[in-house]
C-alpha cells in the first residue's frame, strides 16, 4: 500500500498506469491518487531520474530567437503592460488592450508583478528550476527589472545572460533573500516537496511572493482523458497537485495559498487528442513536429484555445498558479 508523500495517509489509494509519451518510449509507471488530499503523485519515484530529461529536453533546448518589432511598438508594448500593472493611467488604454499584442511571455508574466511600480521595480526575483534560459527572467529584464537570478541543478553551467544571472545548483545551495521566487513547471519534477518549499520560505523575504505554476487535479482533462491526460508526463511528474494538497504543502513549509489563478492552454489538449491515438509529442504526425503531417486541424486548434479559456475561467482547467504568501 503507498503512503501520500503530501499529508502522509495510507488509506486505499487508486492506481494508474500511464505511458511515457513526450519522446515515445511506451513504458508505463504505476501513479496513485490520494484518497484524502487529491495528489496524484508517482508511486515509486525512479532512482534515475536524470535518464528521462535528454539532451533535447523542451528546457535544455537553446532559447528561440523572438519575433521583433519596431521601436514605436514596443513602446506601445510596454506601456499597455503599465496600465495592466496599474502603474499608470492613460486615455489610450483601451486602445492598446484592442490593437497591441503583447508577446507570449508578457502575457504569462504580468499578471503576477507587483502593482507598485516604485516598490516593484526593485523586487529581486529568483526563478527556480529554469533550464538552460529563463523566458520569465529575460522577460522580466525586457520590462526594466534589474535584479535576477535563475538556478537549476540540471544546466551545463553558470552563466549569465544581459542582467540575469544563471547558477548551476538545487535551491538549498541558494543565499541571500529575494522578493519574489518562482516555480514555472518545475515542483512537479523535484522528489522533496517539503525541503523544497522550505528552502524557498528561507529565502523568501517577509513581504514576498512565492508563485508555483503546476498542472492540477481535478481538471476536465484529467476526467476526460485519464492516463493519456499530456499534464501526466510520466515519468517525469512526480506529483499532480490538488488545491487540498498544495494548501498541506504550502502551509507546513510556512505558507498560505492568497490565491489561485487557472492559466492553461491549448496545448495540453492537442497533446491529450494525439495520445489517445498513440501519437507521442515528439513523434512522427505530431502536430508539434509536423503541422503538415498531423492530423489536428487549424479549426481545432481554434476550437482548444476557446475551450482553454472557458476552463480557465471555470476554474476546471489543468494548469493552475498558486500564489505563496509568508504565514
Amino acid at each position: 500500500m503507498s503512503t501520500c508523500r503530501i499529508c502522509h495517509d495510507d488509506g486505499a489509494h487508486r492506481s494508474f498506469f500511464p505511458k511515457e509519451m513526450q519522446f515515445g518510449t511506451q513504458v508505463r509507471f504505476e501513479y496513485f491518487q490520494c484518497a484524502r488530499c487529491g495528489c496524484l503523485q508517482i508511486a515509486e519515484i525512479p532512482t534515475d531520474l536524470a535518464a528521462h530529461y535528454p539532451p533535447n529536453y523542451y528546457s535544455f533546448r537553446p532559447a528561440e530567437a523572438r519575433a521583433r518589432h519596431g521601436r514605436l511598438y514596443r513602446r506601445l508594448q510596454k506601456l499597455r503592460v503599465a496600465n495592466r500593472l496599474a502603474w499608470k493611467r492613460s486615455a489610450l488604454e483601451a486602445l492598446l488592450w484592442r490593437f497591441v499584442e503583447l508577446p507570449y511571455e508578457w502575457r504569462q508574466c504580468t499578471p503576477y508583478l507587483p502593482a507598485d511600480r516604485r516598490r516593484g521595480m526593485r523586487t529581486s526575483f529568483l526563478d527556480v528550476g529554469c533550464g538552460e534560459r529563463s523566458w520569465w527572467l529575460e522577460a522580466l529584464e525586457e520590462l526594466g527589472f534589474g535584479s535576477l537570478t535563475g538556478v537549476d541543478p540540471f544546466m551545463r553551467g553558470d552563466h549569465r545572460s544581459g542582467k540575469v544571472s544563471y547558477r548551476r545548483c538545487d535551491i538549498s545551495e541558494v543565499g541571500g533573500r529575494y522578493d519574489f521566487i518562482s516555480f514555472h513547471h518545475s515542483l512537479e519534477h523535484i522528489p522533496d516537496q517539503d525541503a523544497t518549499l522550505r528552502a524557498a520560505r528561507t529565502l523568501l523575504s517577509d513581504d514576498g511572493t512565492c508563485l508555483v505554476r503546476v498542472p492540477v487535479v481535478p481538471s476536465y482533462l484529467w476526467e476526460k482523458y485519464g492516463v493519456c491526460w499530456m499534464g501526466l508526463d510520466a515519468p517525469r511528474h512526480l506529483y499532480l497537485h490538488s488545491r487540498e494538497s498544495m494548501r498541506i504543502a504550502a502551509a507546513r513549509a510556512g505558507f498560505v495559498v492568497e490565491r489561485v489563478f487557472f492559466d492553461m492552454d491549448e496545448v495540453t489538449l492537442i497533446a491529450s487528442e494525439q495520445y489517445l491515438k498513440d501519437i507521442a509529442m515528439f513523434g512522427a504526425r505530431s502536430y508539434f513536429t509536423s503541422r503538415d503531417d498531423c492530423e489536428i486541424t487549424p479549426a481545432q486548434v481554434a476550437e482548444f484555445r476557446t475551450l482553454a479559456a472557458t476552463l480557465n475561467a471555470e476554474e476546471r482547467a489543468d494548469c493552475a498558479a498558486f500564489l505563496l504568501r509568508p504565514a
